[in-house]
């Protein structure tokens, strides 16, 4: 039996790491640090060390330093198993002889045992010693470690979720400049890119078979925890997930595997995993992790909106989940194409979707249905993610219940300030839109407090960041304002508004369906914003909303916001600044913070 001393400090990598590596027959120890891993040595005598680069107290290459100055460790094989991509890090391992390098957020267990197996067949003898054959693999390594140093350098108008966490100001004086122009790419191109990218998994069979119990309905708890079984890591980390998000709320011991399922639910349980399977599809290192986050977070308010828009299908919650896998796939596997395409979108008439469209010779949603192909994601849950990216620029497209929720739920999750950027667009939703995305005659409260510590919890915890990334990840999109705001919404508009939601997340408001008829009215308030419909909506003419935001202005209240559609005789009203729906978050807390003349 092969011996392995795996050293990491994190504890939700070491620990179902370590279960499934002695389920494969390896006797395995474990070392918190790199002098805990020294001192391990010479008591366990191990086959093959599997280390971390950033430890306490002793990092992994000062640790590789000394265990490679020692005679009996001279040669001792050592893969590295870590987060860290930079290039620096990949040579200075390199030239201490280690037998391979793997990243956290890409391995899979197959892959690190081949890599065991091969490194336990083929040692390096000591320093600067790898074969050419180790040189090849490390060849390899270094492309993921370019990718990744890549996407640090973006241009500073890329959205947060393409930027490095740390250094932007360094990261924009670093961004190349766009080229003239950038090589059309066709589908073949595009798919055997994806093909080829190694770092890029496929659901594997026990998500799919997952998702499909989840959609299914009729499975029964021990199915669900057999399944489950059949993948170690998988099933380690929903419990890992599991028994973390219940601790959160009461006090009580750690679930077994059916347990779990028993006491939570199957319906929960069924999507935790599914939700773990699909994190985990997508490749993310130590440079897009936190600022992938954000991404990840929309996507799991997307999904708790849908479920709650649908409730009589497990798809809903699935379609919300992956909704927005391309965009950060697409953005690693072709950061150059994206850098361009990023740069030459600000420039005068710069147009991002259809620079995009030149660049990879087709609209956005016929890459999305490669890349989920390319993921294998179930056509029950790949279709109404392709009807909503398609209706986008082709209005008379089929439509579906589903896609007409999801459109409802992203907005939505936008106004929560749950989204990738500030550049996400919001806009009212029509009563008859969510009578057809929902069901007639059905209303839908939200408590948003509670959605958002939810979805911090389970991003937290399957993306495993440090307290101080969890605590930047925590932090809201946009900074609140100190505005008592009123807001008067057509009633044309359904409840369920994500223009309500964005201004709770931003201000202080109170909302009505009136228009106010007096100063009085008006008395604490210092900012009015109206959403309007169309001409005849509620039958506001147009006369009376400028006699109102005359009143706004005379009581001393800022200059007031009206919200409508585009080409409105509405535009012309004196004392409202006029915006057209939709509208980025990011522009109307501006516009709201100018109003009261605060810092936007």
């Amino acid at each position: 039996m092969n011996r392995i001393l795996l050293v990491d400090d994190m504890s939700i990598y070491c620990e179902p790491i370590s279960i499934a590596l002695q389920q494969r027959g390896y006797e395995v120890e474990t070392a918190i640090d790199g002098i805990d891993a020294l001192n391990q040595l010479d008591k366990f005598f191990p086959d093959i060390v599997l280390l971390d680069i950033v430890l306490p107290y002793m990092d992994g290459l000062t640790c590789l330093k000394v265990l490679r100055k020692r005679p009996s460790s001279k040669s001792l094989p050592v893969i590295l198993l870590t987060a860290v991509a930079e290039r620096d890090y990949v040579l200075k391992a390199k030239e201490l002889g280690v037998n391979g390098y793997l990243l956290k957020s890409y391995f899979s267990l197959d892959d690190l045992c081949h890599r065991i197996d091969d490194a336990l067949s083929n040692p390096v003898t000591g320093e600067s010693t790898a074969s050419a054959d180790h040189d090849s693999a490390w060849d390899a390594n270094e492309q993921q470690s370019k990718r990744a140093t890549h996407l640090n350098n973006q241009p500073a108008s890329a959205s947060p979720r393409e930027q490095s966490p740390t250094s932007p100001k360094e990261h924009s004086a670093q961004a190349p400049s766009p080229k003239p122009d950038l090589k059309r790419i066709d589908k073949s191109e595009i798919t055997q890119r994806l093909r080829q990218h190694s770092d890029l998994r496929p659901f594997s069979g026990v998500v799919a078979d997952v998702i499909a119990m989840a959609s299914s309905g009729r499975s029964d708890a021990a199915e669900l925890a057999t399944v489950l079984k059949k993948d170690p890591v998988l099933s380690t980390r929903v419990l890992h997930v599991a028994n973390s998000a219940n601790s959160q709320t009461v006090r009580t011991k750690n679930f077994e595997l059916l347990d779990a399922v028993k006491r939570i639910g199957f319906s929960k349980v069924s999507k935790l995993a599914a939700s773990v399977g699909v994190f985990e599809s997508v490749p993310l290192d130590a440079s897009t992790l936190l600022g992938a986050v954000r991404h990840w977070q929309h996507s799991f308010a997307v999904a708790s909106l849908m479920e709650q828009l649908i409730t009589d299908t497990a798809y809903a919650y699935l379609v919300g989940l992956c909704h927005d896998l391309d965009s950060i796939i697409m953005r690693i596997v072709f950061a150059e194409e994206y850098a361009y395409v990023d740069q030459a979108a600000v420039e005068p008439g710069g147009d991002f979707r259809e620079i995009e469209r030149r660049v990879f010779g087709m609209p956005h949603h016929e890459l999305i249905d490669v890349v989920l192909k390319r993921l294998c994601v179930p056509e029950d849950i790949a279709e109404p993610i392709l009807q909503f990216h398609r209706h986008a620029v082709e209005p008379k497209s089929k439509r579906g219940r589903l896609d007409r929720a999801l459109r409802v739920a992203n907005s939505y999750a936008h106004g929560l300030l749950l989204a990738p950027h500030a550049s996400a667009n919001i806009e009212p939703i029509h009563q008859s839109e969510f009578n057809k995305a929902a069901g007639r005659d059905r209303s839908i409260t939200t408590n948003d407090e509670e959605l958002r510590a939810d979805v911090l919890l389970t991003t937290g915890l399957l993306a495993r960041l440090s307290s101080k990334d969890r605590a930047a990840s925590h932090e809201l999109l946009l900074p609140q304002l100190d505005i008592e705001a009123l807001h008067v919404r057509d009633q044309a508009f359904a409840d369920f508004d994500p223009i309500e939601a964005t201004l709770r997340s931003m201000t202080k408001v109170a909302t009505s369906p009136h228009l106010p008829r007096n100063e009085n009215e008006l008395e604490g308030c210092t900012a009015l914003i109206v959403t309007v419909a169309s001409k005849s909506a509620s039958g506001w003419s147009l006369p009376r909303l400028e006699q109102t935001f005359e009143q706004c202005c005379g009581s001393g209240a800022a200059r007031g916001i009206l919200l409508g559609p585009a080409d409105s005789e509405f535009s012309e009203i004196r004392n409202a600044e006029y915006l057209t729906w939709p509208v980025t978050i990011g522009h109307l807390h501006s516009r709201i913070a100018g109003a009261v003349n605060l810092p936007g």
